[in-house]
């Protein structure tokens, strides 16, 4: 167990004019422009979406109630984050140095668990599973075949190695059949693992490995499809379980990077996107790249499961 490092986070805040979508058109949720957004979470007590720049150690806040944009500076690089079970107004964040827990209201910090990972390793992105444990994977900052691992964390403060041998760890989607979709973004495929005393892996879901694309973040809608950002390519799609292309968003942007459902009835699909490694050229070219976006659907999303852990004051 760590020493607790308690700190109070400012919040920032700016009126945005951007409102709510009503349709199925595509449109841009914040202007605000983040080097590499990540982590999309939607929060229903505070109609809120809430996301990471990872790059620039950032937690954004967009609220749909006050048309407000908050922000706040992050004491580490942090790569994903959790609503908690018991209290609407934390969230539990997956950091390269801790877990942290994170009061919205009082903007209190706390390292709650320390995460020691190796020299030149970061933590990405993650998701609660239905066992309640927080999986989370990590990642070489200079990333490299088979160097990334699949870790959790139980509410009794465990820390489990899951799994091992996964370069850039991605995706994170429960099924409700108790299947766990990942991919490897570095090979540019996502794969079935059957979540029981140990994680077995199936053939490949999606193989992007012949294209300029790869699989990224993604969320799971009520019918059970699974919603992909494919960075490199532009676009956003959803498949079966089985594999079939049901339904694709393009995009303005060539790196969306994940994706989350949220509004009053959990139909809006909010997307991330990343202006990370691009050029000058590019950016111009592509200059809502790093914004957020949201659109319409007409299917609601499976809702995402919570966090708990018991503080030690």
């Amino acid at each position: 167990m760590m020493n607790i490092s308690k700190r109070t986070l400012v919040r920032e805040i700016q009126v945005t004019s951007i409102l709510q979508p009503s349709s199925d058109r595509l449109q841009v949720c914040s202007n605000e422009v983040s080097e590499l957004a990540e982590g999309p979470l939607w929060k229903h007590s505070s109609q809120s979406l809430y996301w990471l720049d990872i790059i620039n150690k950032k937690l954004f806040e967009r609220s749909f109630v006050t048309n407000e944009i908050s922000s706040w500076e992050l004491p580490y690089t942090t790569t994903s984050m959790a609503s908690d079970s018991s209290n609407p107004n934390v969230l539990w964040l997956i950091s390269e140095e801790a877990l942290l827990y994170f009061d919205i209201t009082s903007g209190e910090c706390r390292d709650v668990l320390s995460i020691a990972l190796p020299k030149g390793y970061r933590t990405n992105d993650g998701s609660v599973g239905p066992d309640g444990k927080y999986w989370f994977g990590t990642m070489m900052n200079q990333p490299q075949p088979n160097k990334g691992n699949i870790f959790s964390i139980d509410k009794d403060r465990v820390i489990k190695l899951e799994l091992e041998g996964i370069a850039i760890p991605n995706t994170f989607n429960w099924l409700n059949d108790g299947r766990l979709l990942l991919s490897d973004s570095l090979i540019q495929k996502s794969y079935f693992y059957k979540s029981n005393s140990s994680l077995d892996r199936g053939d490949a879901f999606l193989d992007l490995s012949d294209t300029l694309g790869t699989p990224d973040g993604g969320a799971v809608d009520e019918k059970g499809n699974i919603w992909i950002a494919l960075w490199g390519l532009g676009k956003v799609v959803c498949y079966s379980p089985e594999g079939k292309e049901i339904q694709e968003i393009s995009l303005p942007v060539p790196q969306p990077s994940s994706c989350c459902f949220g509004g009053i009835e959990n139909d809006i699909l909010f997307i991330t996107t990343a202006r990370e490694g691009l050029t000058s050229a590019e950016i111009q070219k592509y200059p809502h790249s790093g914004k957020v976006f949201c659109i319409k659907l007409s299917v609601r999303g499976e809702p995402m499961n919570d966090f708990s852990l018991e503080l030690v004051c």
